[in-house]
C-alpha cells in the first residue's frame, strides 16, 4: 500500500508533466519497467551501482515501453525520469495470476522484437569472483554477455520462454563463465556460495525449473512412488496449460524424465550442502549422471557415518543407473 501511496503522490506532484496519461497506462508502465531491471542495467556503465536507478533507459527498453503502454517516446522518458526511483526500490509491482498472463501476452507481442520477455534469467553474481581480477579490484561489474533462448518451467504459469539467458564471461588467466546458478572454471561447475537455495534451478543447457516444481516431484516420489517419467507426464498434462513456444523458438516446452532427475539431484545436493555452508562443485561436461556421481557418493558416505539411525537406507541414488 505504501508504494501505491508514493505512486499517487508522484502523480499528484507531476500532474502537469503527466497530464496526457491515464491511470491504466501509468500502472502498465510501472509494471513493465519493474520486470526489466536486469535488462536496464546490462548496458549501463560498469561503475554504476545496482542499487541506484539509472538516469537513462536503453533505447530498446524505451521503444518497448512506448509501444506496450501506447505512449510517445518522449512521454516514456519523462515517466522514467519521474518514477524511476519508486520502480527501482520496490518489489511489489510484479504481476500475478491473470495479470501475469496479460503481461506475458504484451511482452510476447511487443518485447520479443527487442529481446525482452517478462521473466529474465541473469546470473546472481554481477562482479567477477576471482579476487585477482582487475575488474573486480576496480569494482567494475561484468558486462560481456551471451544471449540464448531457454525455457523456464513454473508451477503457477506453466512453461515460459525466457530471453535473454545471459552468461557473463571475462577472460583472465583461467576464464570464468557465469551462469545463473554457477560459474564454470577449469572444466568444473561451481555453484555460488549463497546463503539460501535458489528459487530457480538450471537442469539442462536451456532448461530451468522453479524449485517449487521440483519439490512437488519429490513429494510425488515419496508419497505415491511416482516415477520420474510420470512426474514429467504429470507436469506436461496438468501444469503446462497446453502452452506452446512462440513462433521461431528453438526449444519445445515438453519436459522429460532427465529434467526431473537432474532437478531432483541438484536440489537434494544443495539442500544437503547449503545449510552446512559448503559449496557444490561438479564436472561441467559429460553425462548428467556422471557429473553428479562424485558429489552423491560424498553425500552418501557422510549420511552412513554421521546421520540418522536409518543411515543404511538414506542414500541418494540416480535410478537411471539401475
Amino acid at each position: 500500500m505504501s508504494e501505491l501511496l508514493q505512486l499517487l503522490e508522484l502523480l499528484r506532484c507531476n500532474a502537469d508533466a503527466l497530464n496526457t496519461l491515464t491511470l491504466g497506462k501509468v500502472f502498465r508502465f510501472v509494471t513493465y519497467a519493474a520486470r526489466l531491471k536486469d535488462d536496464i542495467l546490462l548496458p549501463q556503465p560498469a561503475t554504476l551501482s545496482h542499487s541506484i536507478a539509472p538516469e537513462l533507459l536503453p533505447r530498446t527498453v524505451i521503444h518497448f515501453l512506448s509501444t506496450a503502454c501506447d505512449i510517445s517516446v518522449q512521454t516514456t522518458e519523462r515517466c522514467w525520469s519521474i518514477l524511476k526511483d519508486l520502480i527501482w526500490s520496490s518489489n511489489d509491482f510484479a504481476p500475478e495470476g491473470s495479470n501475469f498472463e496479460a503481461c506475458e501476452r504484451v511482452f510476447l507481442a511487443h518485447g520479443h522484437t527487442f529481446g525482452l520477455l517478462p521473466r529474465s534469467i541473469y546470473p546472481s553474481q554481477s562482479h567477477c569472483l576471482n579476487p585477482n581480477c582487475q575488474r573486480n579490484q576496480k569494482g567494475l561489474a561484468l558486462k560481456k554477455a551471451e544471449q540464448r533462448q531457454a525455457v523456464l518451467y513454473t508451477l503457477d504459469n506453466g512453461p515460459l520462454p525466457v530471453l535473454p539467458l545471459l552468461m557473463f564471461k571475462y577472460n583472465t588467466e583461467r576464464r570464468m563463465n557465469y551462469h545463473y546458478n554457477f560459474y564454470v572454471q577449469g572444466g568444473r561447475r561451481v555453484y555460488y556460495d549463497d546463503t539460501k537455495i535458489p528459487d530457480i534451478i538450471q537442469v539442462g543447457e536451456h532448461q530451468f525449473i522453479e524449485r517449487k516444481v521440483i519439490e512437488l516431484w519429490i513429494t510425488l516420489m515419496v508419497v505415491s512412488w511416482t516415477s520420474a517419467t510420470n512426474c514429467a507426464r504429470f507436469y506436461n498434462s496438468a501444469l503446462s496449460g497446453n502452452r506452446k513456444p512462440p513462433s521461431g523458438w528453438t526449444f519445445g516446452f515438453t519436459l522429460d524424465s532427465d529434467h526431473v532427475w537432474n532437478g531432483f539431484m541438484i536440489l537434494s545436493l544443495l539442500e544437503d550442502l547449503v545449510p552446512r555452508k559448503q559449496v557444490l562443485s561438479v564436472l561441467h561436461t559429460g553425462l548428467d549422471q556422471d557429473q553428479y556421481k562424485e558429489a552423491m557418493q560424498v553425500r552418501n558416505r557422510r549420511m552412513r557415518l554421521y546421520s540418522q539411525p536409518e543411515k543404511n537406507q538414506a542414500q541418494l541414488i540416480d535410478c537411471r543407473e539401475m
